[in-house]
This record gives C-alpha cells, sequence and structure tokens, in this order.
C-alpha cells in the first residue's frame, strides 16, 4: 500500500514470507514496523501535526531574529528610545535612554514617566490619540528641560509616536530623546554672536551699503541712514548712481567696472547727494558680492569725509597763506634743523643776505650770515638748548650784527622762537636789517642833542630878553608916570591921553613878557602832584580874581580830590575864570563851574553868560598869541588859553569849548582818575 503527502513517499508492502520472518526472528524492529502500520490514517495525521511544528519553530525563531536585530539596532542608538503602556509606565528603554538620563534601565523599566521626568506626560498623548484628538499615524515633536537623577539639567528634542500592535491597535507610545544641550548653546552662541555683529554693523562708525548687481540698494545701516537720509524703507530699490554728483558720475562708473574686473576697489573719493539736497563728501571702499561664480552685487563701506576734506581745503589755505607771507613778509625768515642746518630761506632773506634758496638749503646757518666771533656762541647755545630747554636769545627780539655774502657785517634785529614737529625741533628766525634805522637813531640822537642846545639857547635867550626888556619897561613906566603927575597941567587932553596909551602899552608888555616866560617853562618844570580838594582851591582862586559884585560865581557841592600839581591846576581855573569875567559883555555876569565824573576821569565845565564864540575860532583861541577881540579894546597877550591846553594835555586830559555866540560859552576839561605827567 502506497501513502504520500505533499513531498515524502512511503511504500509499505505485507505478506506472508514476513509473517514468517517475524514469526521466525521474533526481532523487536518487526514488532515496532508493526506497531507503525497499524493505521495509515494515524500515520499521516502524526506527520501533519510534525509539519506544522516546524513551521511554528521557523515562524518563532525568524520572530526571535528579527526582535533580536531590533534590540540590537535600538541598543545601538545614539538617541533614547523609550517604550510605555497606556498606563504610561515603561515597558522598554534602550542603552542612550539610560546615558541621557542617568537612570538605569532598570531604574526605569515599570516605572511611571510621571515620577522620572517632570515636565514629560506621554499619558496625555496617548489619551488624545484614544479619544480621536490626534491622528494616530502622526508623531509630535518638541524640546523639553529635564532633570538628571544627579541634579543636572539639560535638553532634549523628544519625538513621540503611537506603539500599536500587530492588530493595529495602540498599546501604548514609543518615544526617541536626543539631547541638545550642547547644540542649543552653540545656536545660543551663534544667535549672540550674529546679534553681536548685527549691533556692530548697525552701529559702526562708517556706512554699510548692500547693494545688487543692477546698482540698487538692499540694505543699509544706521550709519548710511544718517549719511544718505533715507531710512532703511526709504532707501530700497534706490539706485545707488543717481545719488552720486553728477560732476563725479564719470570717475564713479570707472570704479564700478573695477570692482566687476577685479572683484574690489578702494580709495574712491567723491561726493552724494543726500534727501535734503545737501552734498557730503564720501570716501568708499566695495566688494564684489559673488554667487556661482557670477556677481550678484556689492558691501560698500562709505564714510563720510566731508569735515575732512573742509579741514585739509582750510589747511591748503592755510598753507599757502603762510607760504605767501612767508614770502612777502618785510622781515627775512630763516628756518634751521635741530642740527644747525638751513632748510627755509624766503626772498627776502636772498635779497638781503645775498644767498639763493639753492645756495644755503643744507648748509650750516653759522657758516653762512653768523660773524666769526659769535660762532662759538651759537653753537653752545644750540647746545645748551637741547640740554635744559632754556636759551637766552630764544622768544625775544635782541639786536646783534650779521654778515652777507660779501662779507660786509650789519647791525639786525633777531627774534628766534622755537618749534617742535613731532620728535624733530625746528628753529625759525625773523631777521631784520636795521642799518637805516640805526642810521636814523644816530641822526636822531644828533639831532636831539641839537635841539636841546638851541632850547636852552632860547630858554637862555627868553630869560635874557625878559630881564633885559623888564628894566627899560619900567623906567618908561616910571617916566610915564612922572609926566602924567608933573606935566598934566602942561600937557593938554591929547597930550594926557597920550601918556595913558603908553602906560597901557608898557603893563601890555609887561604882561606878554611875563607870559611868554610861563610857556616856556611849563615843559620843564617838574609836576608835583598832591592830593588836591577842588573845593578849597576854586575859593581861593576866586579869592585871588576878586570878580566884581557884577559878576555871579556858583560851584556845584561834593567836588573831589584829585591828584595833581595844585599850581598847575590853580593855573587851569584862574585863566578860564579870569576869560569869563573879563569878557562879559551882560549887567550881570553868570559864571557856572559844573562838576561830574565818568568811569575813568572827573569832568569840570566852566560855563558863562558872555558874548559866547563862533564856532569857527574854536581852534584858533588856544593857539598863543591869538586874540579875537583888538587888544586895544580888552588887554589881553593871546596866551591864557594856550598854557590851559598845555597844562591839560600834559596830565593826560583833555579840553574842548563849545558856545552859541551872543549867548555863551562853556569851557570843558577832564582829568584822568589815574592821572600822570607824560
Amino acid at each position: 500500500m502506497a501513502l504520500f503527502s505533499n513531498d515524502i513517499y512511503v511504500i509499505l508492502v505485507q505478506n506472508e514470507q514476513d509473517n514468517l520472518f517475524i514469526k521466525r526472528e521474533q526481532s523487536q524492529l518487526a514488532a515496532l514496523f508493526k506497531n507503525f502500520c497499524v493505521s495509515a490514517r494515524a500515520c499521516l495525521s502524526h506527520r501533519a501535526s510534525l509539519n506544522e511544528v516546524l513551521k511554528r519553530q521557523v515562524a518563532e525563531y525568524k520572530l526571535f531574529e528579527r526582535e533580536s536585530l531590533y534590540r540590537f539596532g535600538a541598543n545601538s542608538l545614539t538617541e533614547g528610545i523609550i517604550a510605555v503602556d497606556l498606563d504610561d509606565k515603561v515597558t522598554y528603554v534602550n542603552k542612550s535612554m539610560a546615558r541621557i538620563t542617568g537612570y538605569t534601565r532598570d531604574e526605569m523599566f515599570g516605572t511611571y514617566t510621571k515620577d522620572l521626568f517632570e515636565q514629560i506626560r506621554f499619558k496625555y498623548f496617548i489619551q488624545e490619540l484614544l479619544n480621536g484628538k490626534r491622528e494616530k499615524n502622526k508623531s509630535e515633536a518638541y524640546e523639553a528641560k529635564i532633570v538628571k537623577n544627579n541634579g543636572a539639567a539639560y535638553w532634549v528634542r523628544i519625538t513621540v509616536s503611537a506603539f500599536k500592535d500587530t492588530g493595529g491597535q495602540i498599546v501604548g507610545a514609543i518615544a526617541s530623546f536626543l539631547e541638545i544641550t550642547e547644540s542649543l548653546n552653540v545656536q545660543r552662541i551663534i544667535e549672540e554672536r550674529q546679534k553681536e555683529l548685527h549691533d556692530l554693523v548697525e552701529n559702526m562708525y562708517d556706512a554699510l551699503i548692500l547693494v545688487s548687481a543692477d546698482g540698487k540698494i538692499k540694505k543699509i545701516n544706521k550709519a548710511g541712514e544718517l549719511l544718505l537720509g533715507y531710512d532703511k524703507n526709504e532707501s530700497k530699490s534706490i539706485d545707488l548712481s543717481s545719488l552720486v554728483h553728477p560732476e563725479d558720475v564719470h570717475r564713479w562708473l570707472e570704479y564700478l567696472d573695477k570692482l566687476k574686473t577685479e572683484g574690489y576697489y578702494s580709495g574712491y573719493e567723491g561726493r552724494v547727494i543726500t534727501k535734503d539736497g545737501s552734498i557730503k563728501e564720501i570716501a568708499v571702499n566695495s566688494t564684489a558680492i559673488i554667487e556661482n561664480g557670477k556677481m550678484i552685487g556689492s558691501r560698500d563701506i562709505m564714510r563720510d569725509i566731508s569735515v575732512r576734506k573742509d579741514l585739509e581745503r582750510r589747511r591748503e589755505q592755510s598753507e599757502n597763506k603762510l607760504g605767501l607771507i612767508f614770502e612777502t613778509v618785510l622781515d627775512a625768515m630763516v628756518t634751521m634743523n635741530q642740527e644747525g642746518y638751513i632748510v627755509e630761506w624766503n626772498k627776502n632773506a636772498e635779497q638781503i643776505f645775498g644767498y639763493t634758496v639753492e645756495e644755503v638749503t643744507g648748509n650750516r646757518l653759522s657758516e653762512f650770515i653768523i660773524p666769526e666771533q659769535y660762532r662759538e656762541a651759537h653753537e653752545k647755545g644750540m647746545k645748551n638748548y637741547f640740554a635744559s630747554g632754556e636759551g637766552p636769545v630764544l622768544n625775544q627780539r635782541i639786536e646783534i650784527t650779521a654778515i652777507n655774502k660779501d662779507n660786509h657785517e650789519f647791525p639786525i634785529e633777531l627774534a628766534i622762537s622755537p618749534v617742535k614737529q613731532g620728535e624733530k625741533t625746528f628753529f625759525s628766525a625773523f631777521i631784520r636789517d636795521i642799518s637805516d634805522r640805526k642810521e636814523s637813531e644816530s641822526q636822531k640822537e644828533a639831532l636831539l642833542e641839537e635841539l636841546e642846545d638851541v632850547n636852552q639857547e632860547l630858554s637862555d635867550f627868553a630869560y635874557v630878553v625878559s630881564h633885559d626888556l623888564k628894566a627899560p619897561l619900567r623906567s618908561i613906566g616910571s617916566l610915564s608916570d612922572w609926566f602924567i603927575a608933573d606935566y598934566s597941567d602942561v600937557l593938554d587932553r591929547a597930550g594926557q591921553d597920550l601918556l595913558t596909551l603908553l602906560k597901557t602899552r608898557i603893563v601890555r608888555m609887561h604882561g606878554l613878557i611875563e607870559g611868554v616866560l610861563q610857556y616856556s617853562k611849563l615843559g620843564k618844570l617838574k609836576n608835583e602832584k598832591e592830593e588836591v580838594d577842588v573845593s578849597v582851591l576854586l575859593a581861593e582862586t576866586i579869592d585871588l580874581i576878586a570878580p566884581p559884585d557884577t559878576c555871579t560865581i556858583k560851584i556845584d557841592d561834593n567836588l573831589p580830590i584829585v591828584s595833581y600839581d595844585r599850581i598847575r591846576l590853580q593855573q587851569i581855573f584862574q585863566n578860564l575864570l579870569s576869560n569869563a569875567i573879563k569878557f562879559l559883555d551882560k549887567l550881570r555876569g553868570e559864571i557856572s563851574i559844573i562838576y561830574s565824573e565818568e568811569d575813568d576821569f572827573y569832568k569840570f565845565e566852566v560855563k558863562d553868560n558872555g558874548p559866547g564864540i563862533e564856532d569857527v575860532y574854536f581852534e584858533r583861541i588856544f593857539q598863543i598869541f591869538q586874540t579875537l577881540n583888538a587888544k586895544d579894546e580888552y588887554e589881553s597877550t593871546g596866551i591864557g588859553l594856550s598854557i590851559v591846553k598845555r597844562i591839560v594835555e600834559s596830565n593826560g586830559g583833555a579840553i574842548t569849548v563849545s558856545s552859541v555866540y551872543g549867548e555863551g560859552s562853556i569851557f570843558v576839561f577832564t582829568i584822568p582818575k589815574n592821572s600822570t605827567n607824560k
């Protein structure tokens, strides 16, 4: 009988000879074989069961092999893996999870996540999945800060998903933990650096402008806003070339070509027109922005150099002005360095000394213009200056002699000033040829000596003349008195009038001689100043003059005490009051002495109600021997006001007159509060 299955064939044969074999051999194999083949159905059933067991063992082995592979992979991951059931209890932990959290796998296995991590609740995630509030196939990722079992804090990025069984039912959750503390720190550092860089760019002194390939402004910093006048929004898409001053456009385009060919340019200086229309001068350095081998724009660093350029222009103007002054100044200007070598030599130096600038530059000054007898002192003076910082002839004017190209020695006035430029010291000398002045001074001294002799002779002459004239005048006066006394009965009226006229002329001549003597002595008598009470002085002067009853003199109160020569101050008041009384033409004469005080001087006014003076004669009345009336009408020498003017002005004051013709005059003179004799 033959039985078969899908892959095994079994042939069974039984006959009489077999029975004989069994009986005869009585063997165990025959008995076993017989028992095995008792039932073909039983045999086939056993074979099917065996195949099922074998298949299940193969499946279980493959499942174990796959599970081992998964477990090996999970434990090999750098990320932590944790699985929890529906109650949020840990059912699986890989090795990396233990490393990340600091807990052992045994400590975490079977523990609720709420007891391990305060901020992590997988239970809420599972509940939302079961309640349909989350999609089952979608995971959730977030970052959290957790604390290790040793208290150290760290950051992780968690990705959690639903955990399903083979039937697709949710049986828990599975999550991966990636420690990101270091990356977060790095990210923070990067962000801080980026912020610092942004702040640096925003607050840098220079303007930073990003420009597109077509020349449009894309971005500017604060300095750029201040420079151009446009804010960040206004500046976007402005064509930078439209801000360039029209006169600079051509040169600007040349630099742009250089940027495109060489990738950068520097040193450009030009002008831009700002939003408000003002013009600013700028310096620009530009670098091309390259992407995939193509220029997509540029970074332009601009600096406002308006102030610097203005200062440069002013400095240039100053240098030009100084150069012009240096060349046109009346004095010779010579500059030498600290070694004594000539570095500057102007045109007047060429004229005075006869050497051209080419002949002297780079040579020692002492060998050209300093006389031999002064050269040693010159060298010692320079050494002393560098040793002590002092020089006996520096920063002052001195007179000395110099020599020219012809070796002629002549007098000069010299002023030397040291000038420091960094570590170096230069000496600038201003030299003036004073030969003509010295000659003039010699002539002046000779003339002064001659004038002094002449003045002495005139003084002696005036004294002699006055002395010699006074004696015969006195005799003539006496004779006229005798004639009038002894012969009045003999002479007729006309003869008596002539003798009276003669007497008058003799008195006038005597007064004239006295006036000349007083005027000539004014410049020679010593001006002895003392404290003078003007009130007391005026009382004495008025008493001396003895004005007539028809004349009233009024004096202001509180007159000052002044420092003056008493006699001369009395002469001033006496002459002014006497003139006012002498020339009165009214029945009642009124004279006032008015006082006022200014910041620097005392002012006195002598006012009268006399005939007045026409303004054309204001200057004339102060000239010697000048009178406005016929001498026979008023006895006057014409010297009084000249003496007053000379006294007032020699003591630092001034005298003036104002008048209304027919109504009166006012003479005003001043006394300085700190008056000194000139």
